[in-house]
């Protein structure tokens, strides 16, 4: 019926019809209504044929495309015309069976003509091999985010809820209908596979929103790329708060040596492992072997220490040791993650109370590496060179210790310490320090010269107490005070210092804070010396 709405209230519309000029009130959200009943009617129609397509998994095929199909086997092509049509017939409605795979699939719509149904092929039950995947590299897909990378190779990544508790799950399906249910089952299939993906472009947190971006709502200031194409990704800068650009810096994802700093980066130096499975048995891995290794340094050895899954859940104090140019692993290995450089869309920002900071554009999981601190490499006297020649107001000191003190007014915030050494004996004074001596009271002096009293008389010999005196030697026989670690080089420099101020990379503009989402891990890449090591920037949460 053709009707118009006279009045409404609340969940009640007055309808006029104007075939017999009546009105009536109805229930807005009832079915005679034509939207709603087409709604309906194409819910169901939806319904139904979902249910078809799932019941048809071997179709028929006709016989006379049957040799042209076999003669395609090879083929890379993903569609078949299934149906054939005799010279001089008018043309008839064909089935289209597409497999949703492939990049050519991803970064394309498939649109049906009318007449044509298109339908998925299901996958039939098979042991996954190399043939399960096709060209997906993801060197192609750079400048996206890193966890739909895979969703553009034809895997699609499906949030679940578990009985009875309802609990939210992921389970990521690959192209050739696989189900994965876990990131464990998922590193087995890309090494059956020899997938060119990597296992950190996938992540079970079911609170992850891959297919979202961080859009700013005004900008006054817009760069494209920070970076000018030294990284991986375009680094954009924006200003919603004022008119004002940052400070102009010579860009480098790399460290600088100064002239004075002997920095030894000669690969023979390097302890190599000869993995062939990409360093996935830690256990058989020299290069993890010597990060597990070095945990004894503060106390028990930790055979867990190092990555999981290219990932780190919380901060080493003794350090990483990645992979290096003489390992026989390739870059797809589990111990090759801060080398790759930035794997992540990140953006500068112009905060109201601090200054610039950084943020990332996407949800990224826990344990992701973010970026290096990269700058002039620099000996403690070249650092207070340095900022005396920008500060001459003031008398000149020669320890570091003045910036750490005064950094505010003469300019230390993008000093960064490579204090690897002095951080490994700090934590391993607290903890030979938990080991404390006992003392002896006098009641239990006496208590066990009695006890041992009593077993004279009885001609029997027993020892109830047993008690660890330590008695205090003399100056001679004390034993002499464990030299620093950092005497033992004889550089005459108490610490190197990485200055970001004027040369330096995106992890300058990382911000202070009481609660911090960050955390700071030591890195050994192209050289092993406890000096310099990587400073690297990881998510804690």
């Amino acid at each position: 019926w053709t009707s118009k709405v006279v009045e409404t209230d609340a969940s009640l519309v007055k309808m006029y019809f104007q075939a017999d000029k009546r009105t009536e009130w109805i229930y807005r959200g009832s079915t005679r209504l034509e939207p709603l009943f087409k709604a309906l009617v194409s819910r169901d129609k939806l319904s139904y044929e979902i249910l078809k397509a799932c019941l048809i998994q071997s179709p028929k095929l006709p016989q006379a495309n049957a040799d042209a199909i076999k003669a395609a086997g090879g083929a890379k092509g993903r569609r078949y015309n299934l149906t054939s049509r005799p010279p001089g017939a008018q043309p008839k409605p064909s089935v289209e069976y597409t497999r949703g795979t492939g990049e050519e699939d991803a970064n394309s719509s498939i649109a049906s003509t009318a007449g044509h149904i298109v339908l998925f092929l299901f996958s039939a039950p098979h042991a996954c091999s190399k043939d399960c995947l096709n060209g997906d590299d993801p060197a192609k897909m750079k400048g996206r985010n890193a966890l739909t990378i895979p969703l553009l190779y034809g895997w699609e990544r499906q949030l679940c809820k578990a009985r009875p508790a309802s609990k939210r799950l992921v389970i990521y399906r690959a192209p050739c209908g696989r189900r994965l249910r876990n990131i464990k089952e998922i590193d087995k299939y890309l090494w059956i596979t020899d997938s060119l993906l990597t296992i950190d472009l996938f992540s079970f947190d079911q609170h992850l929103h891959v297919d979202t971006e961080f859009v700013p709502i005004k900008t006054f200031c817009d760069i494209k790329d920070l970076s000018y194409g030294r990284e991986n990704y375009p680094i954009s800068c924006v200003n919603g708060v004022d008119r004002h650009y940052p400070d102009y810096v010579e860009y480098s994802d790399y460290r600088i040596p100064s002239k004075k700093v002997n920095l030894n980066t000669d690969p023979d130096f390097l302890v190599c492992c000869d993995c062939t499975d990409n360093c996935r048995d830690r256990s058989k891995c020299a290069c993890q072997q010597l990060t597990i290794e070095n945990t004894s340094w503060i106390g028990d050895k930790d055979p867990t220490a190092g990555y999981h899954h290219r990932r780190l859940k919380e901060p080493l104090f003794t350090g990483i040791v990645e992979c290096n140019s003489r390992c026989k692993c390739d870059k797809r290995c589990s111990n090759r993650v801060a080398q790759h450089g930035l794997s992540m869309r990140l953006q500068v920002f112009k905060t109201g109370a601090k200054g610039w900071g950084l943020r990332c554009l996407d949800d990224i999981a826990k344990g992701s590496f973010i970026c290096i601190y990269a700058g002039q490499l620099l000996t403690d006297r070249e650092a207070n060179e340095v900022h005396l020649k920008n500060n001459l107001d003031y008398k000149p000191k020669r320890s570091i210790e003045f910036f750490r003190h005064d950094g505010k007014q003469y300019g230390d915030q993008y000093l960064a310490e490579l204090d690897f050494i002095e951080v490994v004996e700090r934590q391993k004074e607290g903890y030979e320090s938990d080991v404390e001596g006992m003392d002896v009271s006098d009641d239990d002096k006496d208590a066990n010269y009695k006890a041992s009293k009593d077993s004279d008389e009885d001609r029997t010999y027993k020892v109830l107490f047993v008690y660890c005196i330590f008695l205090p030697l003399g100056e001679k026989e004390a034993k002499k005070e464990r030299q620093p670690t950092r005497n033992f080089f004889k550089d005459d420099t108490e610490c190197y210092i990485m200055d970001a101020k004027s040369m330096g990379n995106l992890g300058r503009y990382l911000n202070h804070s009481c609660d911090p989402n960050v955390f700071v891990q030591n890195i050994f890449v192209d050289t092993h010396d406890l000096r310099f090591p990587w400073v690297t920037f990881w998510a804690g949460r």
